[in-house]
């Protein structure tokens, strides 16, 4: 086969130089060119060794570091294309075979530990040993056989042949040889000086400059493209690594790895941060330190269990932090195996669930608390889906109602307790509690062998999630003795009231009669007592009837004139007649259209007055009040507006209530029942009106009444004006 200038291969150029020197200088040359031959062959065949060596040495680092035999394996068949190769292996760190060259090359043949390092001739065969170094640790070492009997068997035929012209060729065939055997070695030695100065330094992006086309250009191809790939390796692997250090030192959780035996072998960030510790205090076993006494012994056996078992492990447990205190974690470790199913390392986490338990905890002593609480309470109380539907009752709420078995109530929706005529009034409280309103209403119901009872109802909303209604509670108080109570009381009330009635008109009469007659007398004393004790009476008398008002609209039975007034017109009427009786008040009107109403006009002015001696009273120190009248829709909207004490945001609600007086300090100087609201508010309510107030602390107050546009109104129905 010819071959062009320049490709011929190596061995061609070496027999080529061979029989150059042979021709030139004879038998004379002959013997120092085998001497000569015989050295630069075993220098050339360490040279060659060594620089493959090394290649492959600092190339199986990888696979040595990660106990990957099959990368170990694959490395080592890039001897494939080394014919005098007879063997390669690499041993651990503990000088353990680890992977071979040829699979099928005998075990006995090879060395059974690593003697020490470097090259050695033996016989026919030339043995290499070179440390694989990982940073500054050895973790094994490879070794390597170069068969020799090739080229010694041509040593031999060329001995013969000059040895008897040896001592005349001497000088002129060393000079040739030198000369020859420079194009040959110069660029392998070249080689490895680069290959030495690349393991040293790490830079993998040096390239060795291409020289010729043969077997040295193609080693040098290789060894290129070799390079390459450990660069982008290495890139990788770096960029891999950094890319999880990123990850795992800024997730939640303290991570951390082990080896097979489940010592740890790192710590994320988190876990530095968490517990102050160094790793030469919690590496390997050291872990064991940080836990709490009371629970360590528990965790590393559960722990050595699952290491042995290769499950997955998972354990909760008080971690001690930099601070010296404990946090409850939610420990897990998974392991990770090769592709033979080998457990190479456990990677764990630790999830803080200290706070999960702290809310867990109070939530089972709510639970508790509340379960206590519903049971033992002496009151029916009743719990509710958010339709209002029954889901439970407590043992006295069952009492109570004389409900023997609660089955037949469950589902059913609360209303069903009591008598249908408050079926609307129940519906609406819990709309309100729908919303989040605490809401009651009074009721009653029959209660089997106990008979008709009176309750006082209370529904709430209870709150899930998000701050959503999600049940309703009812609290029911039997309060039927207090009905009773308040039964008898306003008979005393409306009994007293009629037998009061006659004996007052009476007095006030005999009084007028005494007043007529000192009249035209001198007796100026005598008459301005008989003016203070009208006076008297006349108050007397509105007690009376305010209190008769109280028992009607109680009974149902306030009497209504319905005819058609001029509404503004009666304002007028109203106003100027309380002006009359308060010099330092001014009262101010602001009305809109006049319009015709129907309704009762001497009740609606004892509303107007009741407002306005309302205003007066309560605003000592102001000087002005203002009277307003505005159309809106359908509706009439009356108001009147002071600058005086005000009412607290918690008396609003109260105001027109029966018998209801401010508890402030600043208004016990101001005398009064508590009635004149009340019966206000009964007056506009039996005429389909509202009554609402609006009021600030120390700002004053305005009281509203509103009333249909059109009305009607029978002075015959005796329903309750309260309903």
């Amino acid at each position: 086969m010819t071959m062009t200038k320049g490709k011929q291969p190596i061995q061609a150029k070496i027999t080529r130089a061979i029989l150059l020197t042979s021709t030139i200088v004879l038998l004379v040359t002959g013997s120092a060119y085998f001497a000569y031959e015989f050295f630069t062959f075993r220098e050339t065949a360490v040279d060659r060794m060594a620089v493959l060596g090394e290649v492959i040495a600092y190339n199986s680092t990888a696979a040595l570091a990660f106990d990957s035999k099959e990368e170990a394996y694959d490395l080592l068949l890039a001897l494939r294309g080394q014919e005098h190769i007879v063997a390669a292996a690499l041993y651990d760190e503990h000088g353990e075979l680890f992977s071979k060259y040829p699979k099928e090359f005998q075990n006995e043949l090879l060395p059974g530990r690593v003697v020490r390092d470097g090259y050695y001739f033996d016989n026919f065969y030339l043995h290499g040993f070179i440390p694989v170094i990982l940073g500054e640790h050895r973790i094994g070492t490879f070794y390597m056989m170069y068969n020799l009997k090739v080229l010694s068997r041509q040593f031999l035929v060329f001995g013969a042949i000059v040895l008897s012209v040896f001592i005349l060729s001497l000088l002129l065939a060393w000079l040739l040889s030198s000369k020859l055997q420079e194009r040959i070695s110069q660029p392998i030695i070249d080689l490895a000086n680069i290959a030495h100065g690349i393991s040293e330094n790490k830079d993998y992006s040096v390239r060795v400059v291409k020289q010729s086309e043969d077997e040295i250009g193609v080693l040098t191809d290789a060894f290129n493209h070799m390079l390459t790939q450990i660069q982008e390796q290495s890139v990788a692997l770096q960029k891999s690594e950094k890319r999880f250090r990123t990850i795992a030192d800024n997730i939640a959780q303290l991570a951390w790895m082990t080896d097979e035996t489940g010592a740890i072998t790192w710590y994320n960030q988190r876990w530095y941060d968490y517990t102050g510790a160094s790793f030469k205090d919690v590496g390997g076993w050291g872990w064991k330190k940080l836990h709490h006494p009371h629970h360590v012994d528990r965790v590393v056996e559960k722990f050595s269990i699952a290491i042995k078992s290769g499950d997955i492990w998972e354990d909760t447990f008080p971690l001690r932090g930099i601070d010296g205190n404990y946090r409850w974690f939610l420990s897990r470790a998974i392991p990770i195996r090769n592709e033979s199913g080998e457990i190479l390392h456990w990677f764990g986490t630790n999830t803080d669930v200290s706070e999960l338990m702290e809310v867990e905890e109070a939530l089972r002593l709510s639970e508790e608390f509340s379960r206590t609480l519903f049971e033992s309470s002496p009151d029916c109380v009743i719990a509710l889906d958010i339709e209002g539907e029954i889901l439970s009752m407590n043992p006295q709420g069952l009492k109570m109602l004389d409900i023997n078995d609660f089955d037949q109530y469950h589902g059913r929706h609360v209303r069903f307790l009591w008598h249908e005529e408050y079926s609307d009034m129940v519906l609406d409280t819990i709309g309100k509690a729908q919303n989040g309103r605490i809401a009651h209403f009074q009721c009653s119901s029959d209660t089997g062998r106990i008979g008709v009872r009176w309750w006082d109802v209370l529904i709430a909303p209870i709150y899930g999630t998000e701050e959503h209604v999600e049940r309703l509670i009812a609290v029911s108080r039997d309060i039927t003795k207090l009905k009773e109570l308040e039964q008898q009381k306003d008979d005393f009330i409306g009994i007293a009231s009629h037998e009061l009635k006659t004996p007052v008109t009476s007095i006030k009469a005999y009084a007028e009669l005494l007043q007529n007659r000192l009249k035209n007398s001198d007796d100026e004393l005598a008459e301005e007592m008989l003016v203070k004790m009208d006076a008297q009476i006349n108050r007397l008398n509105n007690l009376i009837t305010d209190l008769l008002d109280v028992t009607r609209i109680e009974q149902g039975k306030l009497q209504f004139r319905e005819e058609y007034f001029d509404f503004n017109e009666l304002v007028r009427d109203v106003t100027e007649l309380v002006q009359r009786t308060s010099r330092r008040h001014r009262i101010e009107t602001d009305l809109d259209e006049t319009r015709l109403i129907l309704g009762d006009r001497d009740r609606l002015g004892q509303v107007i007055t009741n407002y306005l001696t309302n205003a007066i009273k309560y605003s000592p120190r102001a000087d002005s009040i203002i009277v307003r009248t505005e159309v809106r829709g359908s509706e009439l909207i009356f108001s009147v507006k002071d600058f005086g004490l005000g009412l607290a945001p918690e008396d609003i609600p109260r105001v027109f209530e029966r018998f209801f007086r401010v508890g402030d300090p600043g208004h016990e100087t101001y005398p009064g029942l508590g009635l004149g609201l009340y019966i206000s508010a009964g007056i506009i309510h039996r005429q389909n009106g509202k009554t609402w107030v609006a009021s600030e602390k120390g700002k004053g107050s305005t009281f509203y009444f509103s009333l249909p546009l059109e009305t009607h109104v029978s002075s015959r129905n005796t329903k309750s004006i309260l309903e």
